[in-house]
C-alpha cells in the first residue's frame, strides 16, 4: 500500500482524535490524580495510545495499520524508529530486571583464565551490548562489576572503565536492535545488513587489535579467586531427566538417586526428574515442568470464568444422543465445568429436555446458560430472554480463536453461490457417527439455509490445508483439542488468503437465528 493510496483512503473524523485523548488521560490526568508526573512514563502513554490508534483502524491488515499510523502521525521512518526504540528499550530493561545481564557477565568471567581478565571484561561488554543493543545499558550493568574487580587488582580504575566503554560501543555499533543502527538505516533508507557488513569491516579489525593489546597487558594480572555465583537458570533454563527409573522400585531409592545427582551436579533436587520411557511413569510431571519453563501468563485467559463471580451459578445444557460418548462428557464440556468451578461459581448440568423444568426449580435466574450448539433452537426457546445464552463452541471460539473474525465470517453464508466449496475442518480425528455434525448435519443445514448446491470438503487433525484458495468458506470446529497457537495460526492463514472462517457454534447460531443473542454476553469485547 503506497503512501498516496493511504492518504486518498483516509477520511476525516472526530473519532480520530480519541488516541490523543487516551494519551492525555493516561499521562496528564493520571499524573494529576496521583500528584506525581513521573508515575506514568511518557513512553508508556505514547505506546498505549499508539496501540489504541492502530486497534481502532478498520479494514486493514496489521502491517498496513502500523504503516498508516506512522504516515499520519509524522514521518513514517521517524515513527517506526520510535516504535523500535521503545520495544528495544523494553527488551533491555526486561533482561536487566530478570538478572540475565548479571548472569551472562558472571558466566563470561567464570570461564576465562585469570590472566585474561581485561580481555574477559572487554568480551563481556561486546557480547552484552551486541545482545541488548545499548551501550549505555551495558556500561550501567557492567561497570559496577569492573569497578569491584579493579579494587581487588592493580588495574587502574579509569583504564578498567575504558575497557568496558570500548566493548560497549563495539557491540552497540553492530547490534541489530541498537538505536544508532536503527536511526542510521531508517533515515538513510539503507538495508540493515549492508550497514552491518560495512561496520564489521571497520570495527571488527579494530576490536581484534584492541583485544590483543588487552591480552598482552593482562598477562601480569591475577584475577580474584571468586566471582559472583553464576545463575545458570537465567542463562539457559534446564531440567535434568533420568530415564529408566523403572529400575528403582522403592521410593527411598528414587530419592537417593535424585539427591546424589543433584549433589554431583551442584543443582537443586527439584531439577532432577526421574522418568521411564518403558512404563511412561514421570512423563506427566516432565510435561508440567516443561510447561513451567515457558512461564505463566500474568493473567491467564478464561473460557468463561472472567464472566462469573463467586457464588454465581451456570446452567450447562448437555444433550445425550447417539453422538454423545458413552459414560463421559466431551472435552469442551469437561473444560467449561472445570473453569466454572475454578472461578468459585456453581455448575448445574442438565439435558436439553429438562432445561425448562430446571430453570423453574431454581430460586433465581442463572448468570448464564451454556448449551451444545446443536440444541440452540430448543434451548433458546426454553430459556427466558432475560437470561444470557451462549454455546460451548462460541466460548471456545472466544477462548482459543478470534470471535470477531468468525462472526464476520458468518456473513459469507448469504454470499454463497452454486458450486462453491466449503471446507469442514476439525482439530481431532474422532470416530464419525452416522449423523456426524461436521460431515452430515452442518452440510445439510447450510444447504437448506442457502438454498444453493454446494460442495463440501473435510479435513481433520493436523491435516489443515496449506492452500485455501479452492474454498469459499471455512467452517471449523471449536478446537478443543488444539492449542491456542495452532488455532490462531489457522485463523491467520484463512485471513491471509482472504477466505472467511467461522466455527461450528457461530454458524449454527446463525442458522438457528440466535446469533445475536448468543454473542450478547461478549458485547463489550466486540464493540
Amino acid at each position: 500500500m503506497t503512501e498516496e493510496k493511504i492518504h486518498k483512503e483516509r477520511h476525516g473524523s472526530w473519532w480520530a482524535l480519541s488516541p490523543l485523548l487516551v494519551f492525555l488521560c493516561l499521562y496528564l490526568v493520571t499524573s494529576i490524580l496521583v500528584n506525581d508526573f513521573y508515575k506514568v512514563p511518557i513512553t508508556v502513554a505514547f505506546l498505549v495510545s499508539s496501540c489504541y490508534a492502530i486497534a481502532i483502524t478498520r479494514g486493514l491488515k496489521l502491517d498496513q495499520r502500523i504503516y498508516q499510523f506512522s504516515v499520519g502521525a509524522a514521518n513514517k521512518n521517524i515513527l517506526l524508529m520510535i516504535w523500535i526504540f521503545i520495544l528495544a528499550g523494553a527488551f533491555a530493561q526486561s533482561a536487566k530486571q530478570m538478572g540475565a545481564i548479571d548472569a551472562t557477565v558472571n558466566l563470561t568471567l567464570h570461564i576465562l583464565p585469570d590472566n585474561l581478565l581485561l580481555a574477559g571484561i572487554f568480551i563481556a561488554a561486546c557480547f552484552i551490548s551486541l545482545s541488548i543493543g545499548t551501550s549505555v545499558g551495558t556500561i550501567v550493568a557492567l561497570t559496577p562489576v569492573a569497578v569491584g574487580l579493579a579494587e581487588k587488582t592493580e588495574i587502574a580504575l579509569p583504564f578498567m572503565v575504558a575497557v568496558v566503554v570500548g566493548g560497549s560501543f563495539f557491540g552497540d555499533n553492530l547490534s541489530f536492535i541498537s538505536d544508532t543502527t536503527i536511526a542510521s538505516t531508517k533515515t538513510q533508507e539503507c538495508v540493515m545488513r549492508d550497514k552491518f557488513r560495512v561496520n564489521s569491516m571497520i570495527v571488527v579489525p579494530a576490536a581484534i587489535i584492541v583485544l590483543g593489546i588487552y591480552i598482552f597487558q593482562g598477562l601480569s594480572i591475577t584475577a580474584p579467586a571468586q566471582v559472583q555465583t553464576i545463575e545458570w537458570i537465567k542463562v539457559i533454563p534446564y531440567i535434568i531427566v533420568l530415564n529408566k527409573c523403572e529400575q528403582f522400585t522403592q521410593e527411598d531409592e528414587r530419592l537417593r538417586v535424585q539427591e546424589n545427582t543433584a549433589s554431583y551436579l551442584k543443582t537443586e533436587k527439584e531439577k532432577i526428574l526421574l522418568v521411564s520411557a518403558a512404563d511412561k511413569s514421570g512423563i506427566y510431571e516432565l510435561k508440567e515442568e516443561l510447561g513451567a519453563l515457558k512461564g505463566k501468563e500474568e493473567e491467564e485467559r478464561k473460557i468463561v470464568g472472567d464472566l462469573l463471580e463467586p457464588s454465581d451459578f451456570v446452567v450447562l445444557v448437555v444433550p445425550i444422543d447417539s453422538a454423545a460418548p458413552k459414560g463421559r462428557l466431551i472435552l469442551p464440556q469437561q473444560q467449561v465445568i472445570r473453569d466454572v468451578l475454578e472461578s468459585g461459581a456453581t455448575a448445574i448440568v442438565c439435558r436439553d429436555t429438562e432445561l425448562a423444568d430446571t430453570l423453574k426449580k431454581l430460586g433465581q435466574p442463572p448468570k448464564l446458560v451454556i448449551t451444545d450448539s446443536q440444541a440452540f433452537a430448543s434451548v433458546s426457546k426454553d430459556t427466558p430472554k432475560n437470561i444470557p445464552l451462549t454455546s460451548f463452541s462460541i466460548l471456545f471460539s472466544r477462548y482459543k480463536g478470534d470471535l470477531q473474525t468468525q462472526i464476520e465470517g458468518v456473513k459469507m453464508l448469504d454470499k454463497l453461490k452454486d458450486g462453491d466449496t466449503i471446507l469442514m475442518a476439525e482439530g481431532c480425528t474422532h470416530h464419525r457417527q452416522c449423523d456426524d455434525i461436521g460431515t452430515v448435519k452442518l452440510p445439510r443445514w447450510i444447504s437448506e439455509y442457502t438454498g444453493k448446491k454446494l460442495n463440501f470438503a473435510t479435513s481433520s487433525g493436523g491435516g489443515f490445508p496449506e492452500n485455501l484458495s479452492p474454498y469459499r468458506l471455512i467452517v471449523h470446529c471449536g478446537g478443543c483439542t488444539l492449542s491456542k497457537r495452532e488455532m490462531a495460526f489457522r485463523i491467520a492463514e484463512a485471513k491471509d488468503q482472504n477466505v472467511p472462517i467461522v466455527n461450528y457454534g457461530t454458524i449454527i447460531a446463525q442458522l438457528k437465528d440466535v446469533l445475536k443473542r448468543s454473542i450478547a454476553p461478549f458485547a463489550d469485547e466486540l464493540s
